[in-house]
């Protein structure tokens, strides 16, 4: 589901994962012309107990109507003359962020989800190769897993014919740049989930690296020639 900017002529579309929490921030404070609150602050209210949940998901980027994450079926068409503009990664590295931010003990827990992966024998620790293995069963038990590993094709449609202009993550300044001449102000984004080639220190057997390829491939192909396979797969170990 597109972000709508009236004041951009701009319909957004996020996908988890791809600087979202960055991306979501900006537009909705530019659009309300005021300060959203850190998404990690209302985490640490609500683990402490210092403000209840529905508060905290009232007050976040991601859980406000205008920005929470949808599929791209049940989206609007933004209106006529607007443009559509969407930031993608490399699937490889998409799918080990999502492991790494949401594949783990503490994400389980405080979304009350041991006990049902636990019943289902899967690790609340997982490897990334164990991650591979059991992955539609994390799926299936774990929301935030699930929503974090749809493929780009439930975010951004069937194809990029819907867009005016997709960037890679890499291409963040110049998506910068792009907004910039629209807004008419400099634009700069804080990307609070940045790193390198996450992939750098991952190790997985023959067996897992086949599942992550045939995992990967539909994106891949959705990318077109953006992104390689080939390449990604052979900076693991």
């Amino acid at each position: 589901m597109p972000f709508v900017s009236r004041r951009l002529g701009v319909a957004f579309y996020f996908v988890p994962k791809v600087a979202c929490t960055s991306l979501k921030t900006w537009f909705w404070e530019f659009e309300n012309e005021e300060q959203a609150e850190p998404q990690e602050r209302l985490t640490r209210r609500f683990l402490g107990k210092k403000k209840p949940a529905e508060d905290v998901a009232r007050r976040s980027v991601h859980h406000r109507p205008e920005t929470r994450t949808r599929s791209f079926k049940s989206s609007v068409p933004p209106p006529e003359g607007y443009q559509s503009l969407a930031v993608v990664r490399d699937p490889v590295d998409r799918l080990i962020s999502a492991w790494k931010n949401k594949v783990n003990y503490d994400t389980f827990k405080r979304r009350d989800e041991i006990g049902d992966l636990e019943n289902e024998l899967l690790s609340t620790r997982p490897s990334f190769g164990e991650f591979l293995e059991n992955y539609d069963a994390y799926r299936f038990n774990s929301r935030a897993v699930r929503v974090h590993t749809f493929p780009l094709e439930w975010h951004l449609g069937p194809d990029r014919s819907h867009f005016t202009q997709v960037f890679k993550l890499e291409e963040l300044g110049t998506l910068a740049e792009h907004l910039s001449g629209l807004a008419d102000k400099d634009v700069n984004f804080s990307n609070k989930n940045a790193s390198g080639w996450v992939g750098r220190e991952i190790s997985l057997t023959a067996d897992q690296k086949d599942i992550l390829r045939v995992i990967t491939k539909v994106d891949y192909q959705w990318l077109g020639n953006m992104y390689n396979q080939d390449e990604s797969m052979a900076r693991l170990l």
